[in-house]
């Protein structure tokens, strides 16, 4: 099974950048049949991004793209978006990928990531790997550590909302809508060790554990169709609220 393995790129989120190279070369070594895509709006920084491959000698290549926005919106989920549709374009163009493996660039993984998931994977579409945020929430559907088959990539286009009251849902959060819309199977778990950095030198660690139960109640793939389904319709982020209330209110216990 090839897997691509695709990263936005943007400095102000690379602030381990160095690191996450030399973790992406561990991962080519334990995955040879993979490759790594960075894409970036940024034209200036395409060469430097080519080079950094050829320092760290991997396999990979360096997509840049440019995007539409509404002219009221503030926040830089559109260029996210474009980045991770560039990417999912890339690897449809690709006859031998057979899934697409986000893994974002101030996060370290376990270099077996890639053989884990697709372990883990079976007959799911879709796959998503918890890790801590910086807040110490419990991601459980975020695209930090996220494989999607190839299947997926066909019927799915990457996308967001921002609304006027300067309220937003992220790209990972209307994908879990359309996955549920379209009937498709996902899996959560903590599957392998992750370090989140909130900057260069601290960073959030996840060893592989059972999901809490309160994680596991509100990413129950209805609860998340209707939390999503609301918050459209009433241009408010109530699956963030959502989050929001439970991490100060209940904080499920995470091993770190």
């Amino acid at each position: 099974m090839t897997i691509i393995i695709g990263t936005p790129y943007h400095p102000d989120g690379a602030y381990v950048f160095n690191r996450f190279l030399a973790n992406q070369k561990q991962i080519q070594e334990s995955y040879p049949d993979s490759e790594l895509v960075l894409a970036t709006s940024l034209i200036e920084y395409v060469d430097q991004l080519e080079q950094q491959l050829k320092a760290f000698r991997i396999k990979g290549k360096v997509l840049h793209y440019s995007f539409s926005k509404p002219d009221y919106a503030i926040f830089r989920i559109w260029d996210i978006t474009a980045a991770r549709n560039i990417i999912r374009l890339y690897a449809l163009s690709k006859p031998e990928a057979e899934g697409l493996l986000f893994l974002d660039a101030d996060m370290i993984f376990d270099p077996a990531v890639a053989n884990i998931l697709k372990e883990k994977m079976g007959q799911y579409d879709v796959i998503f790997s918890g890790y801590r945020l910086k807040d110490d929430w419990l991601a459980m559907s975020g695209f930090g550590c996220t494989l999607l088959s190839r299947k997926i990539l066909k019927s799915v286009n990457f996308r967001c909302y921002e609304f006027k009251n300067r309220d937003a849902l992220c790209e990972d959060e209307v994908l879990e809508f359309d996955l549920n819309r379209k009937w498709r199977k996902v899996k959560r778990g903590i599957f392998l060790n992750i370090d989140h950095y909130k900057r260069s030198n601290e960073a959030l660690h996840i060893r592989p554990q059972p999901i809490p139960f309160i994680n596991r109640l509100v990413n129950q793939s209805w609860i998340r169709y209707i939390l999503v389904r609301l918050s459209i319709l009433f241009q408010r982020n109530i699956s963030f609220r959502t989050k929001k209330f439970i991490h100060k209110y209940i904080h499920p216990k995470i091993k770190a």
